[in-house]
């Protein structure tokens, strides 16, 4: 089934974790205490959390510098929405309830959009896994860690270009946490922007670090989700 998306052609945010498909890693991104900037924080090897694939949501983002991301997205599953401009581009956007070794004491509920085909991808087997599953796990969330990065060549000539998709495992069938019994409510984004582009710039900025071999991280204490 996967999210419907054609692949071929603070405030009351919360915070967010990105995918660097350039790089096949993932980041945590915090808030400095003593400066109160943005900070990228690589969660690669340790990348664990519970996934609210329930209410994923499926359609399209737009991020410019200096202003809030647009988005036009709706349930996965629902009828898709138009395309607002040629410079929004296929997205997909879900809740992730990071383990507690993953958060490093700071906050674990997050939020993830991915734009990246490879990105989307490699999270759509995983959605479809919980699909399949959900009948022998009624009421159930899954546990899910990062397996592996698997690079994928797009482009011709010398326009050749490498970005990976990401690989995920099933840990367990957990019950979801209380926050994800509902729908996330979407308040309106700030007037200038400024949290959520700070936050896409902080992912963005520095060199790319080197091509991921994760280890399969540790299952967390039984006790951790119940």
């Amino acid at each position: 089934m996967g999210f419907g998306l054609n692949l071929g052609s603070t405030g009351d945010f919360l915070r967010v974790v990105k995918f660097d498909a350039r790089a096949g890693r993932f980041f945590r991104i915090d808030r400095r205490e003593d400066t109160g900037e943005q900070e990228a924080v690589d969660i690669t090897d340790a990348f664990e959390g519970v996934f609210d694939l329930a209410h994923a949501e499926a359609g399209w983002a737009h991020f410019q510098p200096g202003l809030a991301p647009d988005f036009a997205m709706a349930p996965v599953g629902d009828s898709m929405p138009a395309q607002p401009s040629k410079n929004h581009r296929p997205a997909v956007r879900l809740r992730l309830m990071l383990s507690s070794k993953c958060a490093g004491g700071t906050d674990r509920l997050r939020e993830i959009v991915l734009t990246a085909k490879s990105a989307i991808r490699g999270l759509e087997a995983l959605y479809d896994q919980w699909l399949a599953g959900r009948e022998h796990n009624p009421g159930k969330a899954v546990l899910a860690r990062l397996a592996g990065a698997k690079p994928v060549l797009s482009g011709g000539g010398g326009q050749k270009s490498t970005n990976y998709e990401p690989t995920f495992a099933i840990v367990k069938w957990v019950k979801p946490p209380d926050e994800f019994a509902a729908a996330p409510e979407r308040p309106a984004p700030p007037g200038n922007g400024g949290a959520a582009a700070g936050a896409y710039q902080a992912a963005k900025g520095g060199s790319p670090p080197p091509v991921p071999n994760p280890q399969p991280a540790p299952v967390d204490a039984e006790d951790e989700w119940g």
